[in-house]
């Protein structure tokens, strides 16, 4: 039986020596055309290049980002000569992934980089705030040679330089914008439309070198007008926050001037955000209620004159909730304020004994028996009056119930209450890890993963001690059958034309109709779950049995399925026997005698060729129990000694018969 850390010993093996011949070569053209990252574009660490490199060796399983560098852009890829396809990001340009799969073992990587020319320029012209709009300048034929370069806009004229792939600006709104149109977008005083019916989005096309664009919010020809906010507040705490939509901007309490006045454009738009410890009594704007959503805690006001609010606020008052809980094993569950890494314990105390049923609220009435559960209470902050509770390792929650007809119970290993819902009972169950099985795995590694899906059906967890990568070969696991309900199997990685071969006691797994690639099954104890990674399904393992005379063995499968006096063994794919004889039982393999090794189990694995096992009860001078020393001591059925410390070749030299040889009855013939 393998022991569960020498299980991780193999995985750690088997990942050693995959790194060890895994390898992609990646080749470009320009030295300093290239970054190169391990990870995601958005997260990833840069690998230091030298100056002249040219290549680059991948000899991990894993992810890589390739990016072009400053002033470069990629033109093609391809592996082995097959074309890849060129991403493009908003913000980084163009890029390609390489994984860490089977599939690129091997491989080689070429990449055509050109440097970008900057011959050309145009004119932006800015007026009247629209500095913080977004610009880009994007390649309008061919999305994948966009160079993405983001434009920092600035009122007044700036020169901007055009490489030979910027053919085109765009031209949209922040996401914080209030929501207004631009007045015009211009080339050369010809006027741009928007691309979008519904908000500002302009695409300015087929530039060409000395053109200018001009960007304008309002009619330059108007002057800007302003209206003078003032705030009356009696609790300056109750206001968090006030946001400037035009410009993207908040602005704090403190930030205002003593009076609490501020100008802003006429137009433009003001939210108010309220501290949820307040309640607003009243809110007013030039004596005029504004409308003020409770929920949210916020008013958004439009500015179109001078104003002044008038904002009476009192602070909210919370008094602590009691709450009740009911607990069957009341050292398995933790009750916290949240489920945050600093939260607060709730201590639970001795708890009061159910001297009688207590029924609950629940749809339909749920009934806790006396003498099966404790009642607990603590009280919980009246803000927000919520308690949390998860189940520590090595218990789960068979069931919780809610004093809350609209949902009466749950499965999860932890939850949320809120006061209104208690009492809550949770109904706990220890995790009993006493049922065992075996699982083969047949194919590469790190490419199939095995896990178990939990009673509460909210997680997929490996086994203790591995992970759940499958290992190649036999490993056993522990498992609760009451609490992992379900074994899910399925490919990680590796060659596309593989497929993945699922067999529980023999019988073989179909994949889930409605998640391909997925197998799900419940074991049993003593089970045997096989699997296998390959072009085709495994063949059948067959052994064949015969028993000669009075003879008894105990015969094992799979390391774990027991046989009794079995004629034939139909196996999946490779299988491994083990034979136990008893006394005065010998054995035969393809009509070959064995020796039975010093703990009396004889072992071997049965592949695609039959296998034909004899368990006889005549013996072989090989099969006859030897002293230390390799001696035989002969004595006729009589009982006269006829040799005595006699060797293997003395015993070759007997004539055909019966013989006592060692105590053990032979037939030599």
């Amino acid at each position: 039986m393998k022991k569960l850390y020498t299980i991780l010993l193999l995985l750690a093996a088997a990942i050693s020596a995959a790194a060890q011949n895994y390898s992609v070569t990646v080749k470009w053209d320009n030295p300093g055309a290239m970054i190169i990252g391990c990870g995601t574009i958005s997260n990833f660490v840069a690998v230091e290049l030298a100056p002249d490199q040219t290549s680059f060796t991948i000899t991990e399983k894993t992810e890589y980002v390739f990016l072009p560098a400053k002033g470069y852009i990629f033109i093609s890829v391809d592996k082995d000569g097959t074309a890849v396809n060129i991403g493009n990001n908003a913000e980084r340009g163009s890029f390609f992934y390489i994984g860490g799969y089977d599939s690129n073992n091997g491989k080689t990587f070429n990449v055509s980089t050109e440097k970008l020319v900057y011959d050309k320029h145009i004119t932006i012209e800015v007026l009247n705030g629209a500095d913080y709009m977004l610009a880009k300048l994007e390649n309008g034929n061919d999305a994948k040679k966009s160079t993405n370069t983001v434009l920092s806009l600035v009122n007044g004229k700036q020169q901007i330089a055009l490489s030979q792939y910027d053919n085109m600006l765009t031209i949209n709104r922040n996401a914080n914008f209030s929501g207004k149109s631009f007045y015009s977008v211009s080339r050369d005083g010809q006027t741009i439309e928007s691309d979008s019916k519904f908000y500002p989005y302009y695409s300015v096309k087929n530039l060409e070198d000395g053109q200018t664009v001009t960007i304008a919010v309002r009619d330059p020809s108007v002057a800007v007008e302003t209206c003078t906010v003032t705030i009356d507040i009696n609790e300056p705490e109750c206001l968090v926050s006030i946001r400037d939509w035009q410009h993207s901007s908040w602005i704090k309490p403190e930030d205002l001037t003593k009076d609490w006045k501020l100008e802003i454009e006429k137009g433009q738009a003001l939210s108010f955000n309220f501290n949820e410890d307040y309640n607003i009594e009243s809110f007013m704007a030039n004596n005029a209620p504004v409308d003020f959503d409770s929920e949210s805690g916020s008013a958004k006001v439009i500015i179109n004159e001078d104003t002044k609010f008038s904002i009476t606020a009192t602070a909210k008052t919370y008094t602590d909730v009691p709450v009740a809980v009911y607990l069957n094993i009341e050292d398995a569950v933790v009750f916290t304020d949240s489920y945050d890494e600093n939260a607060t314990v709730y201590e639970l105390g001795q708890g009061e004994e159910l001297t009688e049923d207590v029924v609950l609220a629940t749809k339909p009435a749920q009934v806790i028996k006396a003498g099966t559960a404790k009642k607990y209470t603590f009280t919980v902050p009246g803000k927000n009056p919520k308690f949390f509770w998860t189940v520590k390792d090595g218990f789960y929650a068979e069931k919780a119930y809610l004093c809350n007809p609209d949902d009466p119970s749950y499965y999860f290993a932890n939850g949320a209450v809120t006061a209104t819902e208690a009492p809550l009972w949770l109904d706990i169950r220890r995790i009993e890890n006493t049922a065992r099985a075996v699982v083969y795995y047949e194919g590469p590694e790190n490419t199939a993963v095995l896990t178990a899906t939990d009673k509460t059906g909210t997680h997929n967890q490996a086994f203790e001690g591995q992970t759940s990568s499958l290992v190649p070969g036999y490993n056993e696991i522990m498992f609760d059958p009451d609490y992992h309900s379900i074994f899910k199997t399925r490919k990680i990685d590796g060659d596309s034309d593989d497929m993945l071969f699922v067999y529980n006691n023999g019988k073989r797994v179909n994949e889930l109709s409605d998640t391909p690639g997925v197998f799900n099954t419940t074991l049993t104890d003593s089970a045997s779950l096989k699997i296998f990674v390959a072009r085709r399904a495994p063949a059948a393992a067959e052994i064949n049995f015969i028993y000669d005379g009075n003879v008894s063995a105990e015969i094992i499968t799979d390391k774990i399925c027991r046989q009794s006096r079995p004629d034939q063994i139909k196996g999946i794919g490779s299988t491994h026997v083990a034979i136990t004889p008893a006394n005065g039982t010998y054995i035969k393999i393809d009509n070959e005698y064995v020796t039975v090794p010093e703990n009396g189990v004889f072992e071997f694995t049965a592949g695609k060729e039959p296998v034909n096992v004899i368990l006889t009860a005549t013996a072989s001078v090989a099969g006859i129990p030897a002293t230390p020393d390799d001696r035989y001591t002969v004595v006729s059925l009589s009982g006269m000694v006829l040799l005595k410390n006699a060797t293997a070749d003395k015993l070759a030299k007997l004539a055909r018969g019966i013989y006592i040889i060692n105590g053990t009855k032979v037939i030599l013939k």
